[in-house]
């Protein structure tokens, strides 16, 4: 008696269990896409504020970093994100040991269309729900 009930008590943990995960999926999912909707309509706020304002849409700085528009902050102010071709943000992240001769053993170069440029980058912001 004691296995059977055992038995029915492990399985019920076990239904309960997967109901939770299914859950926190769903609750995932959802948060995802608020997010997503709330980080376009900010950005479409940006534009239309950066056309009142005159702020650039992107611009590149005396250091030949790539600043875009993706947003405004809490103020109204304009939040650009930066991407550097400057190799210190890809040491500082150790990004730069995946370059050829970078000691891990993958020669990435950023040689091919998809990935020029792109050795150093760090995604800041919601992430997309697409992203597996």
């Amino acid at each position: 008696m004691k296995h059977f009930l055992l038995s029915i008590f492990l399985f019920l943990i076990g239904i309960a269990s997967h109901a939770q995960n299914e859950t926190q999926k769903i609750a995932l999912l959802n948060s995802a896409k608020y997010f997503e909707i709330k980080s376009r309509a900010n950005y479409t706020e940006a534009i239309l504020k950066a056309k009142e304002n005159g702020w650039p849409l992107r611009y590149k700085s005396k250091n030949n970093a790539s600043s875009n528009l993706v947003g405004i902050d809490a103020f109204g102010q304009p939040k650009y994100l930066t991407t550097f071709a400057d190799p210190i943000q890809a040491i500082t992240i150790n990004t730069n040991k995946v370059w050829p001769g970078g000691g891990l053993g993958f020669n990435l170069s950023g040689a091919t269309d998809i990935m020029t440029n792109k050795l150093g980058i760090w995604d800041e912001g919601v992430p997309r729900p697409t992203h597996v």
